[in-house]
This record gives C-alpha cells, structure tokens and sequence, in this order.
C-alpha cells in the first residue's frame, strides 16, 4: 500500500522526554496488504527514567495515526486517541482515580451550588460578572464560578453579584435531620430571611466538632424556609450535623447547635 508506514516515530510533547514510537501491524491474508480488522498496536517509550518506570504518563503529538488523518478511542484498554484544537494526540490509557477526600467532597459541593444558581441570576446580576472581569477574556459564567471558588478557599460564603452589598446574615431555626440507610435527610427553618441564599451544611463523626471548609458536605439552596436536602453515599456509623445560612452577599450566620447523635444504617 503506497505511502504505509507501519512505524511511526513520533516526538513527546513534554520537554526532556525520549522520543516514543508506535509500533503497530495488521495483515488482511486476501491481500497480504496491512490494514484493519486485526490490529495490534503497542506504545513504548525509549525514556527508562525513574518517573516512566513510575507509571508517569506521556503524551505525544501523532500525525496521520493508522495511515488516515483522525483516530478517536482506546485500543485494548491499553492506549488513547483522541485530539484537541486539531492536534491528535496518543497517550497511555488511564483509569481516573476519585478518592473523594474531603476536601474534593467539600469542592464538588460548592461548586454544585453555584453551577445550579447560575441560571437563576438575572441578567442585571450577570452582567455584574462581565464587568469584573477586567479584560480576562472568560465567560461571565466562569468568573462568577472563579471568584466565589477562591472565595471559598479562605472559608467564605459565595457572592450573587459581583458588587453585593455584604448585608445583614439571615437568622437559622431548627434543623431537623433524619437518619436512614446511607444517607440523611435535612430540613432547616428559617427564623428571618435577610436575603438568604442557601445553606452550608457541616458533618463529622466526632461529636463536638468544628465546622471547616474540609467538613462540608452539601449545600443547601433556597430563599424561604425550609431548606431541605440528603445527603447521601454514608458508611453505617454515628454522624453529627451543623448547619449554617448565608445570604447573596456572602454574610453567614452561626452555626447552630450541633444535631443528635444520627445513626446511619
């Protein structure tokens, strides 16, 4: 087949990186021409050094792969193609790790939160985001997420327009949680409004714990009392909840008494 090239060398991407070949061979016995459907592929890398040998990922940059101009998907749970912004690309296939530290669980929430509320804003409030963003270039959407994320790095509560007035914090009733199988069930009163928000919702298997930014575990939504929401994917065991009210300029209340011992089944 003219113009087949059954090696292809191909250059990484990452500086001080070997260059990386792909190998790969596939015969049709009517022809005795290689191409699909018995394929075999393999990726090496000529790189011994110690973070290859550590299972460091490389990726590199292909040029027509399999003798066309586009390939897309894993090949034998070993390798990937695919592309971005036109280039295709090869790398080693890897299976996403998700321990769910508590920090990623207390991140995932908020930004939860903000993804939800973002279509409730209206569009005086948007166009708050696209007048803070000082010639960034992102959407008014990723700025909003951006600001209120970093905000919630140093522990503090999301703003609903850019230039919100602080304002006064709402005032929290009772909150009633119930426990099941796997999971919580809250509801929260609210004593007085004052704007509010939403929720933050704090929980530890230690009685007497401190609320943190690294205990959160869900955000509840809502303008009016009550607030409700679950949380959910629980280990059985013994579980303490304090929750706390925010209003749209980021002003939160105390958080109240911690709950009863909640005994998840």
């Amino acid at each position: 087949m003219n113009g087949y090239n059954p090696r292809q060398h191909c250059k990484s991407t990452k500086p001080n990186q070997h260059p990386i070949h792909l190998d790969y061979h596939h015969q049709n016995p009517q022809t005795n021409l290689q191409h699909p459907p018995e394929l075999a592929v393999q990726l090496r890398t000529t790189d011994n050094s110690e973070s290859q040998k550590k299972g460091d990922q490389t990726m590199v940059k292909v040029k027509a792969p399999f003798g066309g101009l586009s390939a897309s998907g894993t090949i034998g749970g070993a390798f990937t193609f695919a592309s971005t912004k036109g280039v295709q690309y090869a790398r080693a296939h890897a299976v996403p790790s998700n321990p769910k530290t508590v920090l990623q669980v207390s991140t995932r929430a908020m930004m939860a939160f903000l993804g939800a509320r973002w279509s409730e804003l209206t569009a005086a409030e948007k166009a708050t985001w696209t007048a803070a963003l000082g010639g960034e270039g992102a959407s008014q959407f990723n700025h909003f997420v951006k600001v209120n994320m970093k905000r919630w790095t140093q522990f503090t509560y999301p703003l609903i327009a850019s230039d919100q007035a602080a304002g006064t914090a709402p005032v929290m009733g009772t909150l009633t949680a119930t426990a099941g199988v796997g999971q919580i069930a809250l509801s929260a009163a609210i004593t007085t409004t004052n704007g509010i928000w939403g929720a933050a919702v704090c929980m530890s298997q230690t009685t007497g714990f401190t609320p943190a930014r690294d205990n959160l575990k869900i955000v509840l939504a809502g303008t009016a009392g009550p607030l409700t929401g679950t949380i959910t994917g629980l280990v059985a065991g013994s579980y303490y909840v304090r929750i706390a009210g925010f209003n749209i300029g980021g002003t939160a209340s105390a958080y109240v008494a911690e709950s009863a011992e909640l005994a998840v089944t």
